[in-house]
């Protein structure tokens, strides 16, 4: 028996090398050089349809060669300045394939670092052969040569204007851009669902979240949410779309950030990393990806310092990536990255050369404060006293605009529709006080969310609480009747003041983290929306809804 397994485990193997060896192998011989002259050294990589990336280093008269089995090539990369010189060839072993077949075009997704570099094709010829008797083809032409002979790479190309692509975002609407967690589509009797959001309150929605593995492989965290919401039919990216929505990839997240680095590190890497975003974009129908890298440079999450460095050549990578496919499919594709709010995170990304390649500067403005503070103080404060240390909404802007130069046209500003619950000692708890326990409520009213309520869950629970309001932060606050909790959170006057100033300083608008949390229900567990009051209140003034 285990004779005969083996001989059949032989004969698959045998069968699936045959006919791998059968497929046509496209031969790519080129030159690199610069200013004329041949460059040696130079590795030069190529990534085709069916996921094999093929290498090569040019030689001492800067020629190389490059072996692929798929005929449509997604990625040409190389690592130097100039122009590269391509003659396109190829032969296979398989008898009697059809002149169709061999006429299949390839299709490039050209990328050269650093931009302005060239591809030129020497040899002008018009039809494509084959030769039956010697087993052969040869691509003649495959492009039409520009009037001066040279080809601009088109992933190596400046981002294209808004007006040259379709489906842009209107120049006097407001962003308001709403983080959607695919996990929540398991909570409360699945109340939040594709049918249940109000798409009129949002003019982007990032789908969160797909992360990257330690080569640049994109996976889902939940392949059932995923069905659930992307999958079945009036999913959320056709029902967006019809209302027109955009909606993004947001990859990453603060569990999911610790492979970035060493994708990031590696310039192979980060080419499989785009290639994976435009997987995505294709069969997800995404306008684009957010990046949620929580934080470069961090240790906490495996960064390192050479982080900022690659943190640029990976979003640059991506930009290309997306400007080249959207120039495919006649649309802007959109690349926003969400940063942290203090200057800490701030200081380890090169803004000057990495504002230029974002849409959108996605701003956490929420978790300044929380049990780590030496002090209870707000979550997501507006402002703080002008002597105060501490970091609020405004200081963050400010840093960002005044000594980081980002332009404000592309500040998302940070909207927080949950909370934070911390433990004092029973009868001390207080704003501002130093006597808390250092620890989030896991037992009482909040023990589902772990310290972290939703705002359906404080309204939930309000009446155990006294209600403050602090006219400094312009956000709310809760004491617990026993004054041994205290509750930072965001309500409608928060919300429409923090709109107001997105409104009076220019800003591009806003995100929410997260949705769902602002689904308050008409009965408990009834599966039904009542209301979502936060959303509302930022709609109606950002964008008069």
């Amino acid at each position: 028996m285990k004779n005969i397994k083996a001989l059949s485990t032989l004969c698959l193997l045998f069968l699936s090398l045959t006919i791998f060896a059968q497929r046509p192998a496209l031969r790519f011989v080129g030159t690199v050089k610069q200013n004329n002259a041949p460059l040696a050294g130079v590795r030069v990589y190529i990534m085709d349809s069916g996921g094999i990336t093929s290498e090569a280093l040019s030689d001492a008269k800067g020629k190389f060669e490059v072996k692929s089995f798929y005929n449509k090539i997604l990625l040409i990369h190389f690592e130097k300045e100039g122009y590269i010189s391509l003659h396109l060839y190829a032969s296979t072993r398989l008898v009697g394939v059809t002149q169709e077949e061999m006429e299949m075009k390839m299709v490039f997704a050209m990328y050269a670092q650093p931009k302005g570099a060239l591809l030129k094709f020497e040899e002008p010829v018009s039809k494509i052969a084959y030769d039956y008797t010697n087993n052969k083809f040869d691509y003649d032409q495959i492009y039409e040569k520009e009037s001066q002979g040279k080809l601009k790479a088109l992933m190596a190309q400046e981002s294209l204007p808004e007006g040259e692509m379709l489906n842009a975002m209107p120049a006097n609407k407001k962003v308001v851009i709403g983080y959607l967690p695919n996990w929540a589509a398991y909570k409360r009797n699945h109340l939040f669902n594709p049918s249940t959001i109000d798409y009129s309150k949002y003019t982007i929605l990032d789908y969160s979240f797909f992360h990257p593995d330690e080569n640049g492989i994109i996976k889902s965290c939940d392949e059932m949410a995923d069905k659930m919401l992307l999958d079945l039919d009036h999913n959320v990216v056709d029902r967006a779309h019809q209302k027109g929505v955009k909606v993004m990839v947001s990859v990453g997240g603060w569990s999911l950030s610790n492979k970035f680095s060493a994708v990031a590190a590696d310039s192979l890497k980060r080419l499989v990393f785009a290639n994976e975003c435009i997987r995505l974009m294709k069969k997800y129908d995404f306008d684009g990806v957010d990046i949620d890298w929580e934080f470069p440079a961090s240790k906490r999450t495996g960064g390192h310092k050479e982080d900022t460095k690659n943190y640029t050549l990976f979003l640059r990578d991506l930009r290309h990536a997306l400007d080249s496919y959207g120039k495919e499919v006649h649309k802007k594709m959109l690349l926003t990255a969400a940063v942290g709010a203090g200057a800490e995170h701030f200081e380890t990304i090169n803004w000057a050369e990495v504002a230029p390649l974002l849409d959108y500067v996605n701003l956490m403005s929420y978790a300044y404060n929380g049990v780590w503070s030496d002090r209870a103080a707000h979550n997501a404060p507006l402002r703080v006293k002008k002597d105060s240390t501490g970091d609020c909404i405004e200081r963050s802007v400010n840093l960002l605009v005044n000594k980081n130069k980002v332009p404000l046209n592309k500040i998302n500003v940070g909207l927080s529709f949950y909370g934070k619950a911390i433990m004092f000692p029973e009868g001390k708890a207080a704003l501002g006080s130093n006597a808390h326990l250092h620890k989030s409520d896991s037992t009482s009213y909040f023990y589902k969310t772990k310290g972290t309520p939703p705002y359906f869950d404080v309204l939930m629970h309000k009446q155990y609480f006294d209600e403050y309001w602090d006219d400094v932060a312009k956000v709310p606050y809760l004491i617990s009747k026993d004054k041994s909790m205290f509750v930072s959170f965001d309500n409608e006057k928060s919300v429409q003041l923090k709109c107001e100033y997105v409104n009076t300083i220019g800003a591009a608008g806003v995100i929410i983290w997260e949705i769902s949390n602002d689904f308050v229900e008409s009965e408990t567990e009834s599966g039904k929306v009542k209301n979502t009051p936060l959303a509302d209140m930022a709609a109606k003034v950002l964008n008069g809804k």
